[in-house]
């Protein structure tokens, strides 16, 4: 019986101590996005709809703000030219906008 007890314990301490650590991770856009982007995850493991939803959200703002940022010279961003993403690169990847409308189902305004 004892055992049972102290298992029960280290069972309960262990979830607050989870619960208290990630309790914020779906308000978080970092995560949201990257969860998003991540092909293992999706938007499978969010709490309920309306987070995934948000977190969908966050990533078209994010994109938006990407595209809008494009008029701009990588100089004026801080990076140098020879350092762009992959993805505005010509032959790799799908490229921003078809991985939104493929993933998301939404397309970016512009």
């Amino acid at each position: 019986m004892d055992e049972d007890h102290g298992i029960k314990t280290m069972k309960s301490t262990l979830l607050d101590a989870l619960q208290r650590r990630f309790s914020n991770m779906e308000q978080n856009p970092l995560y949201c996005i990257a969860s998003l982007l991540d092909p293992r995850y999706k938007d499978r493991f969010y709490s309920n709809t309306d987070t995934a939803r948000q977190a969908k959200e966050m990533l078209i703002l994010e994109l938006q703000k990407m595209s809008v940022g494009d008029t701009a010279t990588p100089e004026t961003h801080g990076a140098p030219a020879d350092e762009r993403s992959l993805i505005d690169k010509p032959g790799i990847g799908i490229g921003i906008g078809k991985y939104q409308e493929k993933n998301i189902g939404t397309r970016i305004r512009s």
